[in-house]
């Protein structure tokens, strides 16, 4: 529905500034052009900006709208999130643990009981990966958090330049690891 859309902010202007765009446009110029020549001032101030920004890096979890109302500003939802792209943050997933129900934690139990008689020699032909998540409805009920874009890269980076030590002792520890899992009854353990 982007006809509806466009409608919709453009039933915002004034008579004057709406015939002055179509001018303009249909004389060729550039969206950025128009814009610089039609006075559109801001809806915030530099401060009210400001603590919006602080507002997502003190609860990274806060939604637009809860933004919206704490810093008490009559602006629409894509604004904040203008705002807060300019400031680098962007909307991604939050890490969670595992959900440890009986189930998870009786088949984790059992996962590490088959596995607590490999060697280290076993444990190197096993491919350590991330797994994806697939939704197969519209919504997935995702909460999302406030985050810095380089925080994942400064990650991957991490992981992509580890060490062979490392991962040396990663598959070394495995043993260790499935022991204690099982010590734990498949429950949450400390690495």
């Amino acid at each position: 529905m982007p006809g509806k859309r466009a409608r919709r902010h453009f039933s915002q202007l004034s008579e004057f500034e709406r015939r002055l765009i179509i001018v303009m446009k249909t004389a060729g110029w550039s969206t950025r052009r128009v814009a610089a020549q039609v006075d559109r001032s801001k809806k915030t101030t530099r401060r009210e900006d400001r603590r919006i920004v602080r507002h997502a890096l003190v609860d990274p979890i806060v939604t637009r709208s809860t933004i919206r109302s704490d810093v008490d500003v009559a602006i629409v939802p894509q604004t904040i999130s203008r705002h807060l792209a300019e400031a680098n943050l962007k909307s991604k997933r939050p890490f969670r643990a595992l959900p440890l129900t009986p189930e998870h934690r009786q088949l984790r139990l059992q996962w590490c009981q088959v596995r607590s008689i490999w060697n280290v020699t076993d444990w190197k032909n096993v491919v350590f990966s991330d797994e994806s998540r697939f939704v197969l409805g519209t919504d997935d009920n995702r909460v999302r958090v406030w985050r810095r874009p380089d925080l994942q890269l400064a990650v991957q980076d991490l992981w992509a330049h580890l060490p062979q030590n490392n991962i040396r002792c990663l598959i070394n520890s495995m043993p260790d690891r499935v022991a204690v899992c099982i010590a734990a009854g498949g429950g949450s353990m400390r690495y």
